[in-house]
């Protein structure tokens, strides 16, 4: 049933009118299951919706099941426009499982609040994700790359650049890897483009009627060259924390 598209559409059809006509319940419920993660693989979001919203409701499934059907909510909701609503729902997320799902459901809270401009709120979050969900490489590139996002979002470009280079260094996945790079190079031809805006070109006339300016001899006896009382000195913020394949390398103070 799950083999071709048309197969699937089939079988989504099928399991339908099962949940419609069926009165045994554990048959309705494992038509809704199934329902719920096939409505949104085929972008009938708002079904999805409600089906998720039915498993939720329900006493009988396991936090887990609960969790997924959660997320199936919350990006049903994104896909039909209704963000704000699908932010609602985050709350409802349990903070005490460490599975995929909820490694997904924490990315999207940071994600959420960094395009709210809430960037110290972000940073938070996206800290949470990379110290409770370590064992999912995928998300913790995201949610690294994301940090980059937020520290540009504060200014801090050199924060910014670190964390994009540490995904690119250590991150296996050439998807993420590519975005990070992207990222980066965009970041870095912006500051090419303001330092050449920042030193204006001075143009120059040669007139073969002037008169040669005679040399002028600087007297370096007279300079005292130990003044240097002027000079300031730059204190560079060191990265919070690089990414890492292998969480072990991935400590925090």
């Amino acid at each position: 049933l799950t083999g071709s598209m048309g197969e699937e559409i089939k079988a989504y059809k099928l399991y339908k009118k099962l949940f419609k006509e069926s009165e045994n319940k554990q048959y309705k419920y494992d038509a809704l299951s199934y329902l719920m993660i096939t409505g949104f693989k085929l972008a009938d979001y708002e079904n999805a919706v409600n089906w998720a919203h039915a498993i939720r409701l329900d006493d009988k499934p396991d936090e887990s099941l609960k969790q997924k059907a959660l997320l199936i909510e919350i990006k049903s909701l994104v896909q039909l426009d209704q963000k704000q609503a699908a932010f609602n729902l985050l709350p409802d997320a349990n903070q005490d499982l460490r599975d995929e799902t909820s490694a997904e459901i924490s990315y999207l809270k940071a994600k959420w609040i960094y395009e709210q401009g809430n960037y110290e709120q972000a940073e938070d979050a996206v800290y949470f994700l990379l110290q409770n969900f370590a064992s999912y490489p995928e998300w913790r590139a995201k949610g690294f790359i994301l940090l980059g996002d937020v520290y540009a979002g504060m200014d801090d470009d050199f924060q910014a650049k670190a964390t994009w280079q540490s995904v690119i260094d250590n991150h296996k996945g050439a998807d993420l890897v590519a975005i990070a790079q992207q990222k980066l190079d965009n970041l870095l031809a912006i500051e090419e483009q303001e330092n050449k805006s920042e030193k204006p070109e001075i143009e120059m006339e040669y007139n073969p009627e002037e008169k040669k300016v005679e040399s002028i001899s600087v007297d370096t006896t007279r300079i005292d060259m130990s003044d240097t009382t002027g000079i300031i000195q730059h204190e560079i913020k060191p990265v919070r924390d690089t990414i890492s394949d292998n969480p072990e390398n991935d400590k925090h103070e």
